[in-house]
């Protein structure tokens, strides 16, 4: 095996192993989507490596750019457009970002986007009920569109309460958590709110 085909061996294991320790790290559990794209991706390039394949090596490359890192820096972007609230675009981004990992939330996304747009157009009822139908969906957003429905008509102690029996959920949802800090604030509880941060 030559020593291009070594280097492509090593990033791919080092980027599968890597992605489950830092979303771990940073949200607390282990997304089951992108588990099962890095097992697949890794399990392809450990193949490749036994076999002495080059061709099934630089195929799990293949499959890690299109798995992992075009869907993330889709997401990335839809993001980033929504912040400017250029919302076509951010759903675009976001689609397209579904077509190559609709699990985690991905699928959802577009819909979460659209309802942004429609609370930032003044229609709340609408946004309600686009919120409403993410939260019950069970999907990787339904936290975030139950913080969504509080904060829109700054129903802060059912947040607070939310947040109370969901103690997992805002502890790898950075929404929710953010949220939940938000609602601390504009009850006037600055020692919760502290306590929380810390």
């Amino acid at each position: 095996m030559d020593a291009q085909t070594e280097i492509v061996f090593w990033f791919v294991v080092a980027v599968c192993l890597v992605g489950p320790a830092a979303a771990w790290f940073r949200l607390r559990h282990l997304p089951p989507g992108w588990c099962a794209a890095w097992g697949a991706i890794l399990v392809v390039a450990v193949a490749g490596r036994l076999l002495g394949s080059a061709t099934t090596i630089q195929a799990a490359l293949g499959l890690w750019i299109l798995l992992v890192a075009v869907p993330t820096a889709l997401q990335n972007l839809g993001g980033r457009l929504a912040m400017q609230r250029r919302y076509p675009a951010a759903r675009a981004a976001l689609r397209l970002a579904a077509l190559l990992h609709p699990a985690d939330g991905f699928r959802e996304a577009p819909a979460a986007i659209t309802a942004l747009e429609l609370a930032f157009r003044g229609d709340l009822d609408a946004a309600d009920e686009e919120f409403e139908r993410l939260r019950r969906s069970g999907s990787g957003l339904a936290a975030t569109a139950t913080v969504m429905l509080c904060l829109l008509r700054q129903r802060w102690d059912d947040l607070l309460a939310w947040a109370a029996a969901h103690p997992a959920a805002v502890a790898r949802d950075p929404n929710a958590f953010i949220g939940a800090l938000l609602a601390l604030g504009e009850t006037g509880d600055v020692a919760g709110l502290v306590d929380r941060y810390d």
